[in-house]
């Protein structure tokens, strides 16, 4: 059996002061699910802010990420199932600056974390933090590929998950402000470094 730790990757941002922490609020929420109706979506800036900020292709405050056009024109036509790129509507980043940003919303979510080889911390509702995780080869296999080329980790959806035929395709393109960390190296602290 192939071991899918080795073929799936983090997002993470890219470690530099000078790219601004950006945040995204969407109205009405759809967590979980395609957004199908009217909606606003707030980007914005979040702090600290940088002296001189440098706007790439991917930032984050959190765990929400919000992509330039550049990188919704390299995905999109891929039709990858469970995501879809919502435009910003509203906020400082897209009234203010006129920047055109995109939140990706990963709405699919699966349960794939190895609960016995991982380091994480459960509560009553289930898993409460991650240190650092293994990917469960049986759980996961039961999603066909095509419908797990990006996805949040259900049980820690601060967690998104990347195959490596679209990291491939992403760093192929040259975009700035992300990097992807294999999920066997990854833990908490992997976005300090």
């Amino acid at each position: 059996m192939t071991d899918l730790n080795e073929e799936y990757y983090v997002l993470e941002s890219e470690n530099n002061n000078s790219y601004p922490m950006i945040g995204a609020s969407l109205r009405p929420r759809s967590q979980g699910k395609r957004l199908t109706e009217e909606y606003t979506l707030n980007i914005y800036l979040d702090d600290p802010r940088p002296k001189k900020p440098e706007y790439v292709d991917f930032h984050t405050s959190g765990s929400t990420p919000v992509v330039s056009k550049k990188m919704k024109d390299l995905l999109e036509p891929l039709n990858i199932d469970g995501i879809q790129f919502i435009k910003g509507t509203k906020g400082d980043v897209i009234e203010g600056l006129k920047l055109e940003y995109y939140l990706l919303h990963i709405y699919s979510r699966i349960i794939c974390i190895d609960r016995d080889k991982s380091n994480i911390s459960v509560g009553s509702i289930g898993v409460k933090d991650v240190t650092s995780f293994i990917l469960d080869n049986e759980l996961l296999i039961k999603t066909p590929e095509e419908k797990r080329l990006i996805f949040k980790v259900r049980e820690y959806g601060v967690i998104q998950l990347f195959h490596k035929s679209i990291v491939d395709i992403i760093e192929d393109a040259g975009l700035k402000g992300l990097r992807f960390i294999p999920v066997i190296k990854w833990n908490d602290n992997v976005a300090f470094h």
